[in-house]
């Protein structure tokens, strides 16, 4: 089955994995904030300062929704970049001479914005991102990889990314539930944050696996030969003489 889409031209995916590393480790900090907020609050529950209006409210409280603003910016961020680097990196695959790709880049980044779809797809999507950027390829089979097809490092990202965030919309439920007391809503969130700083990790080494295969593969197609092609030099005309 032939590809639906053909890309010229290789493009490191490298500067935008920086980028996508230093977003995910914003959010891990802001998660370690949080989680430090949460374990002080359990600790010291009462300490709390007084509001204009002269309620009073949980200092930690406090630091936990500060923590949280810092942790969805960095993560629409994150978003952001990281499906402009899956677009790159899809894109690749086709001047890495993968075959047979069920998606193409535009889809490869679509599947992520439809709802109940992406549960499935959008995995889909990186484990034939990871499988086609294979650097040990095999050009008898029409290039398609020779190693193997499997990788844990993807199954538990998307497990841990799943279950995390499943976690802290439980805890934000109970945080909007409840008028004085909320220690199953910071418990949710320390096991909640807790996961998705797993996640993150995870999420690191996948993006720096790939983008390492894309280099190495490109590396080796030119070793035998593709991809290190130079242009053909103008043409040139020869002056009439008079």
């Amino acid at each position: 089955m032939a590809n639906t889409f053909h890309v010229e031209h290789f493009r490191s995916p490298k500067n935008l994995a920086f980028i996508v590393y230093a977003l995910v480790g914003l959010q891990v900090i802001a998660f370690a904030v949080g989680i430090i907020a949460s374990l002080s609050y359990l600790i010291e529950p009462d300490w709390s300062f007084t509001l204009d209006d002269g309620t009073s409210s949980p200092v930690f409280l406090m630091f936990i929704g500060l923590s949280t603003i810092l942790r969805i910016g960095a993560f629409i961020l994150t978003i952001v970049f990281f499906l402009i680097w899956v677009h790159r990196a899809y894109s690749n695959l086709s001047p890495l001479k993968a075959r047979n790709l069920e998606f193409s880049p535009g889809w490869a980044v679509g599947w992520w914005f439809i709802p109940f779809a992406n549960l499935v797809k959008a995995y889909q999507v990186m484990r034939e991102l990871w499988t086609a950027s294979d650097p040990d390829l095999d050009e008898r089979l029409d290039f398609m990889p020779a190693g193997s097809s499997s990788n844990s490092v993807l199954g538990f990202w998307w497990g841990t990314y799943l279950v995390g965030n499943v976690i802290l919309r439980i805890s934000d439920k109970q945080f909007d539930a409840a008028t004085s007391q909320y220690k199953t809503a910071i418990l949710l969130y320390l096991i909640g944050s807790s996961v998705l700083i797993v996640s993150a990790a995870l999420l690191i080494i996948l993006v720096s696996d790939i983008t390492n295969r894309q280099l190495q593969r490109k590396a080796k197609l030119e070793t035998i030969g593709y991809g290190s092609e130079l242009p053909p030099p103008p043409p040139t005309f020869a002056s009439e003489m008079t």
